[in-house]
């Protein structure tokens, strides 16, 4: 018996004949299919039809109706309103819905399923595609789930070997300014995340922020969005309602905590790659990362930043953040640290007096000649490993069977 073919129907498709395939995603932006589809290992475009041609498709074959939605929603729209694409979606066995929101990893299941019961479109009959490690492969509430855990991975490989102000540091390069680097830690904190806040707060009036790079957003990020002093503060409070209360007013009645800290200029691009950290990679010796989430597995080109700039790294998050490194060839850097990951604000405190105590060149000695094969492994296996869009696909086929 032959294979079900996958087909990803486009529809509101860009007419730029000398640009790549591109839909327009309303109240948005024209988007890329190659921006978050394309940059896998084996992806055909063979498989995009825009929808005129749909009969010239085999009536037996998984036609999925391509909805793509963009963050920083957390609830993405449902933008596929045509009744009669609506109707062939809900009675046409081999046809679906594709809500396709690959940088997210949390999103507000009240409002996801108020969207869709407004869509008129039957929810058994969407695929719900996000970053998330946790719902891959689930059914939640009738809704399917198939996820793209490696999908920040992909693009921003895709993004650094095409894009021409997208930084790295090789390890022949890396190596050559070990010797000479006067910083033990970089960590970039731009939006508004609460641990990102406590971080910050438990580097405050330690040795260490002066031994490292850090960059610190969040006041001018909250400004941005309209935030209010009170409002701010309200914000910190519900960050900080699992901690002891001492510690919430500390941070709230720390007036850096109201003050940027700043490294560079960041860009307004929601995805910020900019070469102009690259001095700052070069000068220091290990990254402590706070990523998007840390609660959740998920991982961004945060992470894969450290690597491709050969830092050792830990992550300021969710353990089984490394489980999915190693599960995926990289090295992790446990004994380095000597934990695995920073869940809490005493996590970071205990690290942080471990890192000041240690002197400057005993990073240098360790990370030369303990540590060095892991990073360079770490390095070659980001540039060369297999992302495939083949498994994927997969998943799709029996979600849909």
């Amino acid at each position: 018996m032959n294979k079900r073919q996958l087909y990803i129907i486009v529809e509101n498709v860009h007419n730029d004949i000398y640009s790549s395939s591109s839909v327009k995603v309303p109240d948005w932006a024209v988007m890329s299919i190659e921006t978050v589809l394309g940059f896998y290992t084996d992806f055909d475009y063979n498989c995009l039809v825009k929808k005129d041609l749909l009969p010239l498709l085999p009536a037996t074959d998984l036609k999925l109706y391509f909805n793509l939605c963009y963050f920083p929603d957390a609830s993405p729209n449902i933008w596929i309103n045509d009744k009669k694409t609506i109707d062939t979606i809900n009675n046409d066995s081999n046809s679906y819905l594709w809500m396709y929101s690959p940088h997210e990893a949390t999103f507000r299941p009240d409002e996801l399923y108020e969207i869709i019961d407004q869509s008129g479109i039957k929810k058994e009959k969407i695929i719900f595609t996000c970053s998330s490690e946790e719902y891959n492969n689930k059914i939640v509430n009738g809704l399917k789930f198939v996820s793209v855990p490696e999908w920040w991975e992909a693009q921003y490989r895709h993004h650094l070997k095409h894009f021409s102000d997208v930084s790295f540091i090789t390890p022949e390069e890396k190596l050559k300014t070990i010797d000479t680097a006067n910083k033990k830690a970089l960590t970039l904190n731009r939006n508004l995340k609460g641990h990102r806040l406590w971080w910050y707060q438990s580097l405050l009036d330690t040795k260490l922020i002066d031994d490292s790079y850090v960059s610190y957003h969040i006041p001018s990020i909250a400004k941005s969005e309209n935030y209010t002093k009170d409002s701010l503060v309200a914000w910190i409070r519900n960050e900080c309602k699992k901690m002891p209360s001492n510690l919430t007013e500390k941070i709230v009645n720390e007036p850096r905590i109201y003050q940027d800290r700043k490294l560079d200029e960041p860009s307004d691009q929601v995805i910020w790659h900019s070469d102009s950290v690259l001095p700052y990679y070069h000068n220091s010796l290990i990254s402590i990362i706070t990523e998007s989430l840390d609660v959740e597995n998920f991982l961004t080109e945060k992470t894969f930043k450290a690597i491709v700039h050969c830092h050792p790294f830990i992550l300021v998050g969710n353990p089984a953040m490394n489980e999915t490194l190693r599960a995926r060839g990289y090295k992790t850097f446990e004994s380095f640290f000597g934990m695995e990951t920073i869940q809490t604000y005493e996590d970071a405190v205990t690290l942080i007096r471990t890192l000041e105590k240690r002197p400057l060149d005993n990073f240098k000695y360790l990370i030369k000649n303990k540590y060095w094969e892991c990073i360079e492994h770490n390095w070659n296996n980001f540039m060369t490993r297999k992302i495939s869009w083949k498994p994927i696909e997969e998943k799709l086929l029996r979600a849909t069977s």
